[in-house]
Order: C-alpha cells, then sequence, then structure tokens
C-alpha cells in the first residue's frame, strides 16, 4: 500500500467512525424518545386506559410520529394518544398532538400545563428521603383527594414504593422526563409523591 492509499484509507475510517457514531447517537435519541412517549401516557396521564399499543414511525432524516392506544376493559371503550416530534419538545407540557376518545371527566394528568409545579415537587420529593415519604404513607390512615380520587394506605405496595424511591434518590432525576425514565417510578408512585403534603397535613 502506498503513502497515499494509507492516507486514504485512514480519512475513510474517520469518516466510518463519525458516521457510525452519529448513527449510535440518533437512536439512542429515538430509543429514548420512544420509551419516554409510552411512560408519559402509561403513568404521568392517568386515565384509566392501559397502552396496549405503541406505533412509532421515523422517517430517513430521524423525524417521528407515535400513536398509541390505550384499553379500559370495564368501559369496553379505548383511546387514542398522538404524537408529533415538533410538538413533543420536554415530552411533559402539554405534548400531544392529539388524543381521541370519549370524555372521561376528571383525571390526573402530570402534562397539563397548569402542572408544572406539581411535577418540580414530584421531583424534589423523588431526590429526597425515601424513608420520609413512606413513614408518611404509612400514617395516614385515608386520604380524601379533590374530585373524589379516593387513595388510601392499603392501596399502596410500601416495599415497592420504598424501593422505586431508592432507586430514584440514587440516580437524581434533574427533572420529571427523567423521573419517568427511572425503573419502577409508575403510575401510583407519582400519584403519591404528587400528593405527598396532603398526606402530611391531612388537607
Amino acid at each position: 500500500m502506498s503513502a497515499g492509499d494509507a492516507v486514504a484509507t485512514r480519512a475513510t475510517h474517520r469518516r466510518n467512525c463519525s458516521r457510525l457514531a452519529s448513527a449510535c447517537r440518533s437512536t439512542r435519541r429515538l430509543v429514548r424518545a420512544s420509551r419516554l412517549v409510552a411512560k408519559v401516557d402509561s403513568a404521568a396521564v392517568q386515565d384509566g386506559f392501559a397502552l396496549y399499543l405503541h406505533g412509532f414511525v421515523v422517517t430517513d432524516d430521524g423525524k417521528w410520529t407515535v400513536v398509541q392506544q390505550g384499553m379500559n376493559p370495564d368501559r369496553r371503550q379505548a383511546r387514542r394518544y398522538h404524537w408529533l416530534w415538533e410538538r413533543a419538545g420536554s415530552f411533559v407540557d402539554a405534548p400531544h398532538t392529539a388524543i381521541e376518545g370519549i370524555p372521561q371527566g376528571s383525571i390526573v394528568n402530570f402534562t397539563d400545563r397548569q402542572a408544572a409545579a406539581a411535577r418540580a415537587a414530584t421531583v424534589a420529593l423523588a431526590n429526597g428521603s425515601p424513608e420520609a415519604v413512606v413513614v408518611e404513607v404509612e400514617r395516614a390512615e385515608r386520604l380524601v383527594l379533590p374530585d373524589h380520587h379516593d387513595v388510601r394506605e392499603k392501596d399502596v405496595d410500601l416495599r415497592r414504593l420504598a424501593a422505586a424511591l431508592t432507586v430514584a434518590a440514587e440516580r437524581g432525576p434533574a427533572d420529571f422526563p427523567e423521573l419517568l425514565l427511572t425503573p419502577g417510578i409508575g403510575g401510583r408512585t407519582l400519584f403519591a409523591l404528587s400528593w405527598w403534603p396532603r398526606w402530611c397535613t391531612g388537607h
């Protein structure tokens, strides 16, 4: 191999490595988006519909759209959630392009624009003491929330709650999307965290 060929080979290798690195970053970004969209509609939006379908479509230039569907077997109804990359933003601040389904009344929706303070408080608690939250849940005999949400201590698996909060505290999520991606953090844990001050004060 001549000196010129060696230089050309090294240049080609560098270009290929750069392309591969770029492809890996893009793949990680898309995987994160897919996971986060699913977690938002299964945990951050608590409307009684369990997700059973997740369709993630990507174009060659990295643009994406998601259509996923949830089912409420008791009502025999489905609800469809639509996402578009250019609307998603932070994934937790009014990110949906549309949600199609029959209105079900009041729901728990952490992605509502008015829920920013609740999201911030939830992240702060997740970065704090797991023991403090669990102790307050154990003390609470009954919690009555607005809009007839009724949560009892027996409805919360304290072991799972403690385990999830321990993992969250160790990971130290910087924001609500990172909290959602924390293993073990689901709808019930988010609900308990968001209302923790009310468990403490009783109102």
